[in-house]
This record gives C-alpha cells, sequence and structure tokens, in this order.
C-alpha cells in the first residue's frame, strides 16, 4: 500500500512538471503544420473540410498557402483563443 501511494505520489508530481512547462501551439501554428501533413502525403493541393476549431486552422492555412487549397468547406470557424 506504501508503494502505491509513493508512486502515485510521483506520477503526479511529474504531471505536474510536464504540464505547467508543456506549450500548446497556436492557432496559427496549427495552420502551419497543416502543410507538413501535405507534405508527408505528397499532396499538392487538398479540399479542406472543417468545424469548430478545425475550420479555424483550414482557414488560416488557406490564408498562408492559397496555392496549396483547392477548396474548403468549413462551419464555425469563429476566432478560437486556445
Amino acid at each position: 500500500m506504501v508503494c502505491e501511494f509513493v508512486f502515485t505520489i510521483s506520477v503526479y508530481l511529474i504531471l505536474v512538471i510536464l504540464v505547467s512547462s508543456f506549450v500548446y501551439p497556436t492557432m496559427d501554428e496549427l495552420g502551419e503544420q497543416v502543410l507538413d501533413v501535405l507534405v508527408h502525403f505528397g499532396l499538392k493541393r487538398v479540399i479542406g473540410f472543417g468545424v469548430g476549431a478545425g475550420a479555424n486552422i483550414l482557414c488560416r492555412f488557406a490564408l498562408a498557402y492559397p496555392e496549396k487549397v483547392c477548396t474548403l468547406s468549413v462551419m464555425n470557424a469563429a476566432n478560437w483563443l486556445w
């Protein structure tokens, strides 16, 4: 029982350290990462479908790389704040 308790505390402390130091990517950075996906799969252009945050990311990608986008179908592409 004591070993489980110590292990649980250790895992909790490690998670607190990792989570507090982790920096989430911005929406613009996520939009830039779409290009990495296209390059990885060897795609020249994309037809994008997105809802919510995915729509926002695709819109940002389209603004940064209009030559890579055939068309977009987006819904609720509000300015996400996370």
